[in-house]
């Protein structure tokens, strides 16, 4: 007895040792269709281009002989050139004529995936212009309301920043008084605070070289020589320290 069409497909498939998921992943057909190839249910809600399609391109997958395959095909599901209405959702495609190159239709399952996409683009176009142009509004309302604040808030607003100013003034004024070491020859000088011994500077001062010292507590400044360091202090009094040599002052 002659094999079926569905039986020679399944036997083919077997003997190169895969199974329908397989081949549905190397095809990109749905396993659902294969599986209907197999047992000879050629009609189904598929257009018919996408039929043959699917149906010829499983053949040539298998290496059966596709002329005689095509032809037993043919006279089951007769030999119809145009497709059915196809419906995806709310998007249809209108009857058209089969694309036939070399005597094959060139169509898979993935022309579906195009047609969704071609319908789904201009959805999401449409979506991204109108969050744009909402943002470009809302932009513009808020540009228009902090315009239109009362007079009465502003000054407010303005009065406070006048006054933070101030008590900004006051913190950053120094509470501390700058004196000046002013070396009138080379000298060692070594200055440190009284009341916690921190070191403010030590080192060697060149001829009519100057050196700022922050002094906030009583200072003690030990030099190498006396007569070659003068020390001006912020108010415009100096101190000049009369010994010659070595020596130490404390400056309150």
């Amino acid at each position: 007895m002659q094999q079926s069409i569905g039986e020679r497909l399944q036997q083919a498939r077997q003997r190169l040792g895969l199974s329908i998921d397989e081949v549905s992943e190397k095809l990109k057909i749905r396993k659902d269709i294969l599986l209907n190839f197999e047992a000879n249910e050629f009609v189904s809600k598929l257009p018919s281009v996408y039929a043959r399609g699917f149906f010829r391109s499983y053949v040539k997958f298998l290496k059966l002989n596709e002329a005689s395959m095509w032809e037993e095909y043919s006279n089951i599901v007769g030999n119809d050139k145009t497709t059915a209405n196809l419906t995806l959702g709310h998007l249809q495609i209108e009857n058209s004529e089969e694309k036939i190159k070399d005597g094959e239709p060139q169509i898979t399952e993935l022309d579906t995936q195009e047609n969704s996409a071609k319908f789904v683009k201009p959805v999401l176009q449409f979506v991204y212009f109108k969050w744009l142009i909402g943002c470009i509004v809302a932009l513009i309302l808020l540009l228009v309301v902090s315009c239109s604040l009362p007079k009465k808030t502003k000054d407010v607003v303005t009065e406070n920043v006048a006054t933070s100013d101030e008590i900004f003034d006051t913190l950053k004024a120094p509470s501390y008084e700058e004196i000046t070491l002013v070396a009138l020859d080379s000298v060692q000088v070594f200055v440190r605070q009284e009341s916690d011994k921190k070191r403010l500077f030590s080192g060697t001062l060149e001829k009519n070289e100057r050196r700022p010292i922050a002094k906030e507590d009583v200072l003690q400044i030990s030099f190498s020589e006396g007569n070659r360091l003068l020390i001006e202090r912020s108010d415009g009094s100096s101190i000049r320290p009369q010994k010659p040599g070595r020596g130490w002052i404390r400056l309150q």
